[in-house]
């Protein structure tokens, strides 16, 4: 599987409806190529993690980068064995309602943001923490389907 993941800063204002057709783009095009992720946004910075069996993501990503409603600044991409970490998403939006106490994804976006600072010289070591904070919301979101929903 091939992963890539990035941190990128929205170069206009994005309101609900803004969010919901960019969402909704991203879920055809990205179940048209059978690739999975999910994106995460605190305005005014956009999380995304892609991921596919071959070069699809990559692909996406080229058009993501040259798209003008929002500047990449930080990506790196992975390569890994087993299952996909979010098969079952199209493209899943994630929100600060639908996450635990720690906010992983605002963790990942201010580490992403810092990478030309001195204090990430081993980026292999600042990759690796970040790839393991993105399991732990796969883990995360995958136990929060599993439980049954409280009456309201």
């Amino acid at each position: 599987m091939k992963a890539i993941l990035y941190v990128s800063q929205a170069e206009q204002a994005f309101d609900a409806n803004a969010l919901t057709e960019l969402l909704q783009q991203a879920q055809e095009r990205n179940q048209s190529v059978n690739v999975t992720g999910y994106l995460y946004f605190k305005a005014p910075y956009f999380f995304q993690y892609l991921e596919s069996e071959a070069d699809e993501a990559a692909e996406i990503m080229a058009s993501i980068e040259k798209d003008p409603r929002h500047k990449v600044m930080a990506m790196f991409s992975e390569e890994f064995e087993g299952n996909r970490r979010f098969g079952e998403w199209s493209m899943k939006f994630i929100n600060q309602q639908g996450l635990p106490r720690l906010i992983l994804e605002q963790v990942i976006i201010d580490d992403m943001l810092s990478m030309n600072d001195e204090v990430y010289r081993n980026e292999e070591r600042w990759q690796k923490n970040i790839l393991k904070m993105v399991a732990t919301i796969a883990r995360n979101q995958q136990q929060q389907a599993q439980q049954p929903r409280q009456p309201m």
